[in-house]
């Protein structure tokens, strides 16, 4: 087991800079932003937390970088539009990574919120004292205005159960870590799915015993992609497909 080494600087009161970095990948996804942005504006690590919009739009119509236009006008400068030059939701979250200079890393998608003011906070401060790797908290879908079938959810059920109690993280939102962590292993491979699940695994075998689930932190996430199983089959967890 590899010792978690070169110390995370403090999460300074009124730090001069950000120091965590959220980072959202996003594919044609302007109508489900806003609510994202709006939880974490509320989060209390608010004015400490850069998010990064790492937007792929090849044909420049999918409207995220005019949505986040409109929320830095609006005085939340602490968010910003990264244009991602090809498709691949790993390959966005790893650029998103690269163009901060934040010591940590979280991550989250277009489609989701935290239910809670203070998760940011809890998901960090574990890596800042160095008592965890890589951490990761609850998720729970919100209901569908279709039916479900029942393939979708038994693997959405069992993705839920793995998260709390396997040794890896199979769901990325809020899935977090510190960027000398992630640079340790290497980073996200340039999967199109399942990317956090194989980026935990790696983590884990260097950190041993060191992912951290936080039960009190919950995602609420949209249920496209849960709807999208049911049209599509387990190619809907390809960013390459736009479920909408």
């Amino acid at each position: 087991m590899s010792h978690i080494g070169h110390p995370e600087p403090p999460l300074q009161k009124k730090p001069q800079a950000p120091t965590i970095c959220c980072v959202i990948p996003t594919f044609d996804e302007r109508d489900y932003l806003g609510n994202t942005l709006v939880s974490l504006r509320n989060q209390t690590l608010a004015d400490r937390t850069e998010v990064v919009i790492a937007d792929y739009d090849p044909d420049g119509k999918g409207g995220v970088k005019e949505k986040v236009d409109q929320y830095r006008n609006n005085g939340y400068t602490l968010v910003r539009h990264l244009s991602v030059p090809r498709k691949g939701i790993s390959f966005a979250r790893h650029l998103g990574i690269l163009s901060s200079l934040c010591p940590y890393i979280v991550n989250l998608d277009a489609d989701v919120r935290f239910e809670n003011d203070d998760a940011i906070e809890r998901l960090v401060i574990p890596l800042w004292k160095r008592e965890a790797a890589v951490t990761c908290c609850e998720y729970e879908m919100e209901k569908s205005e279709v039916e479900i079938s029942p393939l979708a959810n038994s693997v959405y059920q069992a993705a839920v159960v793995m998260q709390r109690h396997s040794p890896v993280v199979i769901l990325e939102p809020g899935m977090s870590f510190t960027r000398y962590v992630y640079n340790e292993v290497g980073g996200f491979s340039d999967l199109k799915q399942y990317e956090g699940m194989e980026l935990s695994a790696r983590i884990v075998a260097k950190y041993l015993g060191m992912k951290r689930y936080i039960p009190d932190v919950k995602i609420i996430a949209s249920p496209r992609r849960l709807e999208g199983f049911t049209k599509y089959g387990l190619i809907a967890a390809d960013y390459d497909v736009p479920v909408r």
